[in-house]
């Protein structure tokens, strides 16, 4: 380094990396030296002149910042300043917007600088900071921009208010991007094929069952809100549908919603009410049965099971062929929500098919609660009032209750200890038994979850088949064979039914004998009897057929394998539109008690609240569709109660900012008629 540089006296200040500033008698030029040579002569004619020199010595040359501050006489945040804006504006983001005479330029970049990059700053540390939280942040929920092309593709149409019988549909759609960004997450996962999802979610809004039904509704209104021109004609919305099915996608858009809604806190995850519903089938193809509970028999079919939080939001659905095993799905759907609760295991609220001391050895990992299976009610109902010392009010109803602890025991000689909770109905006296492995809960927790399963799993099922076509299958698909192919042996059942005939034969003969002892003679000798000695010869020829039968029953395998003979082989109903129907009907569903709540807000009556929802979301209005924004204009209820509510809902979204994956900002008004001439 030459001696020039040394000496601060002379007029040089070291800037770093060999560089050397000199200032000259001109306050507009400054002299760069290089390792002691002259490098060169900058001129600033303009302030941006100056800012562009400050970025080029910084990033080109790599110059101390605090030190090239000192030697221009600028402060250190004007240079970070000015470097942050290049790297994300470019040249002209370093443009005076009030000084230099580059303001006219229509290209120029407005606001105050300074303060947009502090706010940028800002929010870069809040997010970094968001990410270290344990609760609530997750990358992989993320979607990158540039996937996100599909979905700002659409509502790209523009167009002055338009007359639309199904504006009311777009409080939904407000509401689900609001909540799960749909739009984006389902964009990276099925592309161009995102209207159909939100064609599903539509038709549940809509009350349209099958999309047969499209023959009959107004195309153009229906696809401008799905975001398209034009609804495309049935034969097309068909093999879109065959060509999404084939991406199979609808596993990991279902888990992706799933994630999403714990994340964001739209569901409770520390108790789940699990249950299952029937979806048959009555098509030619040979599948495994399932019992309708509807029908009282046996049908071919699947089983669908559904786990429903405290507030009957979907948090999550499976679909199985034939009966379904409820012990697997339990399973699952604790596995899939025990991350989110703390790495606790939901507490799970089912049905007495979880019964069994092998199921609930099975389950120990798990925390469930269930009925008591047969349970001796007369002897429940004759325990004293004096032994239960809870008291539980559920639903206007006041219950009584107790705890204690049983062994469970099966034939095999297997046992389990269960949490037994005895509660007792004041009203009418009913007393029932429930049961759970859970040792964390207390007493009034356990007996207010199983108390209020018909609440959250049963009434969810049958307002869900009132307001939805549950068993609705867009597109059946039926050509692999079921990796379950064994049946019941005939030959099995047939040697079960003999074994259980001779046992009724042989108990009945057993009572005939013990109950008429034969007579003695006179001097105490036993009194011969030929009929008693035939069914004494009798019973022991059942006794032998017994045991040849439990013998023949025990050698004979109970199930068959299909395959390993000549029958028809069981056929696999494929599950991949039935989840992309399942999927949207759990957006839908959780959507509508979302808005519902928020109804509830501004008409606190439940008798009107569902009915006003549904008449507020199936209202015609007027669409306007701008370059930046997508105007709902709802037709307003005739009631005045029921319209304030309305005009509340709509203000609420308003406020949340809502925006399309296009940019456009989603708007709702209520008003009559645009075009209208008010008199």
């Amino acid at each position: 380094m030459s001696s020039l540089f040394e000496q601060q006296e002379q007029g040089f200040d070291i800037i770093g990396e060999g560089f050397a500033l000199k200032k000259i008698s001109d306050k507009n030029k400054v002299h760069l030296y290089k390792d002691g040579q002259f490098f060169k002569e900058q001129e600033f004619k303009q302030s941006v002149d100056k800012r562009m020199f400050v970025v080029d010595m910084v990033e080109r040359h790599g110059v101390i910042r605090t030190k090239l501050a000192d030697a221009m006489g600028i402060s250190r945040q004007s240079i970070n300043n000015w470097v942050d804006t290049y790297r994300k504006h470019g040249a002209t983001g370093l443009v005076n917007n009030t000084k230099d005479s580059w303001k006219k330029n229509p290209k120029r970049f407005t606001g105050n600088k300074a303060r947009d990059l502090e706010q940028e700053r800002r929010e870069e540390k809040q997010n970094i900071e968001t990410q270290n939280l344990t609760i609530n942040f997750d990358p992989e929920l993320e979607v990158e921009e540039k996937y996100c092309g599909s979905a700002r593709s659409m509502y790209n149409q523009e167009y002055d208010y338009t007359e639309n019988r199904y504006s009311g549909s777009m409080l939904y759609l407000g509401m689900a991007n609001k909540s799960l960004n749909f739009l984006n997450q389902l964009s990276a996962i099925v592309g161009h094929h995102l209207y159909l999802p939100l064609m599903f979610l539509m038709m549940h809004v809509n009350k349209i069952g099958s999309v047969e039904q499209f023959k009959t509704i107004y195309k153009k209104e229906f696809g401008e809100i799905i975001g398209l021109k034009q609804l495309w004609n049935l034969d097309r919305i068909r093999q879109d549908i065959g060509e999404l099915i084939e991406t199979k996608k609808a596993l990991q858009a279902k888990i992706k919603l799933f994630n999403i809604q714990v994340i964001k806190g739209i569901v409770s995850v520390w108790r789940i009410f699990l249950d299952g519903h029937f979806v048959p089938y009555s098509g030619k193809q040979k599948v495994h049965k399932g019992y309708s509970t509807q029908r009282s028999l046996m049908m071919p079919g699947r089983t669908e099971f559904f786990a429903h939080d405290s507030g009957n939001n979907i948090v999550y659905f499976d679909i199985q062929e034939g009966t379904g095993d409820i012990h697997e799905s339990l399973r699952q759907t604790s596995l899939q929500l025990q991350p989110a609760n703390g790495g606790i295991a939901p507490l799970m609220v089912v049905d007495r098919e979880v019964w069994g001391v092998d199921n609930f050895l099975s389950l120990s990992d798990c925390r469930f609660v269930t009925w008591e299976k047969n349970c001796d009610k007369v002897l429940l109902k004759r325990l004293p009032e004096s032994q239960f010392t809870g008291k539980l009010r559920l639903n206007g109803k006041d219950y009584i209750f107790f705890e204690q602890d049983k062994t469970y025991r099966n034939a095999q000689g297997k046992s389990v200890e269960l949490r037994r909770v005895i509660s007792r109905n004041t009203k009418n006296g009913e007393t029932f038994a429930i049961v759970t492995n859970d040792r964390l809960e207390k007493t009034d927790t356990i007996a207010e979850s199983m108390l209020s399963r018909w609440g959250c799993s049963e009434n969810s099922f049958k307002h869900m088949g009132t307001r939805t076509r549950m068993h609705y299958n867009p597109l059946w698909k039926i050509q692999q064979d079921s990796e379950d192919q064994q049946v019941v042996n005939p030959e099995h059942t047939d040697l079960k039914n003999q074994l259980k005939k001779k046992k009724r034969e042989l108990a009945k003969l057993l009572q005939e004998l013990g109950s008429k002892e034969p007579a003695p003679k006179k001097d105490g000798t036993a009194r011969k009897s030929p009929a008693r000695q035939r069914k004494i010869e009798t019973k022991k020829r059942l006794e032998e057929e017994i045991s040849r039968v439990s013998e023949q029953v025990r050698q004979c395998p109970p199930h068959i394998d299909l395959t390993q003979t000549n029958e028809k082989l069981f056929k696999i109903i494929d599950n991949e539109s039935k989840n992309w129907w399942n999927i949207s009907e759990m957006v839908f569903w959780n959507t509508r008690r979302k808005l519902a709540r928020l109804l509830y807000t501004y008409l606190p009556d439940n008798r009107d609240l569902l009915p006003v929802l549904d008449a507020i979301t199936s209202s015609r209005g007027w669409i306007k569709n701008t370059s930046d924004t997508i105007i709902v204009r709802l037709e307003p209820m005739e009631t005045p109660r029921f319209k304030d509510a309305q005009i509340q809902l709509c203000r609420h979204l308003n406020n949340q900012g809502i925006k399309l994956p296009n940019g456009k900002l989603l708007q709702y008004d209520v008003g009559n008629d645009p075009y209208s001439v008010q008199k």
